[in-house]
């Protein structure tokens, strides 16, 4: 159950609010916030994920990857225009 509710939470904030925020608010600060969520949230379910089945927690480590490299381009982005 702490398995399922926590790949469920981290699809509900990847489904489309990272997308929102940087497309549609044009805001690379909240598109960080949100980012910053999600890798908390990865981070929790891979956790998770590791007291069930160690196999399904290294499933998601290139996810987490990609995510840690778009929050880095994000700050990039923010670095190289401020305000």
């Amino acid at each position: 159950v702490i398995v399922g509710s926590a790949i469920v939470k981290e699809i509900e904030k990847n489904a489309g609010k990272k997308d929102l925020v940087i497309f549609g608010l044009h805001s690379p600060a909240l598109a960080m916030a949100v980012i910053l969520v999600l890798l908390g949230l990865i981070g929790r379910t891979i956790a998770a994920f590791s007291a069930q089945d160690r196999l399904a927690a290294g499933l998601l480590l290139p996810y987490a990857t990609w995510t840690c490299y778009a929050t880095y381009l994000n700050a990039g982005f923010l670095w190289l225009n401020p305000g």
